[in-house]
C-alpha cells in the first residue's frame, strides 16, 4: 500500500460547469474511514470532495493522519478558507483549485469564487501553509496556464495542470485532445527551467515516459474505485467488502493514456 483518496463529501458550495462528482448520500464516517486507514497504513492521504471543508471533522482526521506519521494532503476550492480554518489546517499541502484568471474562473466555477478562493489563499500564506494551485483545462481555459501563472507567482510557487474528464452528461464536449494537450505541455517547459518555480502534471497529462502508483480512492456513497480518473470502474464497496485490502496499482503513462480508461466506462454504460 502507498496511499489512499477520501472523497469526504460529494456536497460542495460550488456548481462548477465540468465537475464529475456525483450527489448522493454521504455514508463515510469518521470511525469507518480511521479504520480503513489502519487496516491498510498508507503513506500518504488525500482527502478530496466535493468540497471537503463542508465536513466539520476534517480537521480531526488531518490530525489523526499526522499523529500516525502520514502524509496529508487536501483538495478543496478554497473559497471557506478563513485565518481561522487557515489556523487550524494541519494538512502537509492544501491543494487549491483554480481554473483561471477571475473572469475565465468564474465562468467555471461561479460568480464571485475567485475573490473568495484569492482570500483563502491569502489566509494560507499568513500562517505559511504549503500550496499548489491546481487547474483543470478545457475548452474554456486552456489559454490561461501561463496568465494563472503569472498572476500568483512568486506568492505560489507549486503549480497542477490537469485535464477536465468527460462526464456521461458532459462526454467530451469540454475536453481538450490530446494534440491541444502536447501543446500546453510543452508550452510550459520554460517555466520548469526556473529553479524556485515548480509545474506538475496530474496523471491524465503523464509525460513522455512516466510510470506511477496509483491510488485506490473510496467515494462518498462507500464505493471503492481504483483510480479517481476512472471513477465508473467501482471495485467494491466498504459496507459490502469490509475485508477487502485496499492497493495502489502501478500505472504507465504517457500523454493522456487515461483516455483508454475513460473511453472503457463509456463504452460499459
Amino acid at each position: 500500500m502507498i496511499g489512499l483518496i477520501f472523497e469526504l463529501t460529494n456536497k460542495c458550495n460550488l456548481n462548477c460547469k465540468w465537475c464529475g462528482v456525483k450527489k448522493g448520500k454521504d455514508v463515510l464516517s469518521f470511525d469507518k474511514i480511521v479504520s480503513i486507514i489502519g487496516k491498510n497504513k498508507p503513506r500518504f492521504v488525500e482527502f478530496t470532495g466535493g468540497e471537503p471543508l463542508l465536513r466539520k471533522d476534517v480537521f480531526e482526521l488531518i490530525d489523526y493522519c499526522k499523529s500516525k506519521g502520514i502524509y496529508v494532503s487536501i483538495n478543496t476550492n478554497g473559497t471557506l478558507i478563513n485565518d481561522k480554518i487557515a489556523k487550524k489546517l494541519n494538512a502537509d499541502l492544501i491543494r487549491i483549485s483554480v481554473d483561471g484568471t477571475e473572469k475565465t474562473n468564474d465562468k467555471i466555477r461561479g460568480e464571485g469564487s475567485f475573490k473568495k478562493t484569492l482570500n483563502g489563499i491569502k489566509s494560507l500564506k499568513k500562517y505559511n501553509k504549503k500550496i499548489i494551485i491546481s487547474t483543470a483545462i478545457g475548452k474554456l481555459n486552456k489559454e490561461e496556464p501561463k496568465q494563472i501563472i503569472k498572476y500568483f507567482y512568486p506568492d505560489v510557487k507549486n503549480f497542477m495542470f490537469g485535464r477536465v474528464l468527460p462526464t456521461p452528461e458532459l462526454r467530451y464536449s469540454q475536453c481538450i485532445n490530446g494534440f491541444e494537450a502536447m501543446k500546453l505541455w510543452l508550452s510550459l517547459l520554460p517555466y520548469r527551467l526556473n529553479p524556485s518555480l515548480r509545474i506538475n502534471f496530474a496523471m491524465q497529462f503523464g509525460a513522455l515516459f512516466y510510470f506511477s502508483f496509483v491510488p485506490p480512492e473510496v467515494l462518498a456513497n462507500g464505493d471503492i474505485i481504483s483510480c479517481c480518473i476512472n471513477r465508473g470502474d467501482v471495485i467494491g464497496n466498504i459496507n459490502t467488502n469490509k475485508d477487502k485490502e485496499l492497493r495502489s496499482k502501478p500505472c504507465l503513462l504517457c500523454f493522456s493514456n487515461c483516455n483508454k480508461c475513460i473511453s472503457h466506462y463509456f463504452k460499459k454504460r
